[in-house]
């Protein structure tokens, strides 16, 4: 989503729409934003969105909290790519602070939204 569709609320709809038309999930798993999140209006449209196209799709949206259970993302990144070693080569580097958060972030970001739902069915 963030590299195909960030730029248009519509964009993303439309790709959404794509995605699920594709991969033909049961459920669609969104973050649910917290009050004090860092999140800008753009972003959260932009989940929004994507919550619409997959109610409209009568898929089951699981909205998750984005948990904090590491001292940062980036060392979240690191154990997930130990629970998931196909994730090795991708886990990125600390940004140092004038550069952009790595894109390859997302992908953790996704994964570990996935997990609170598998383990918290699991618990």
């Amino acid at each position: 989503m963030s590299k195909k569709a960030w730029r248009t609320v519509a964009g993303a709809e439309d790709y959404v729409k794509q995605l699920i038309a594709f991969f033909k999930p049961d459920v669609v798993v969104t973050e649910k934003i917290a009050k004090e999140s860092g999140k800008g209006d753009h972003a959260k449209r932009i989940i929004a969105a994507i919550a619409r196209v997959a109610e409209k799709a009568m898929l089951l949206d699981v909205v998750v909290p984005r948990m904090q259970r590491y001292q940062n993302k980036y060392a979240e990144a690191r154990a997930l790519a130990e629970r998931f070693p196909e994730l090795a080569a991708s886990v990125p580097r600390k940004p140092r602070l004038w550069e952009s958060e790595p894109f390859a972030m997302i992908y953790f970001e996704a994964v570990s939204l996935a997990l609170e739902v598998v383990d918290h069915r699991n618990a």
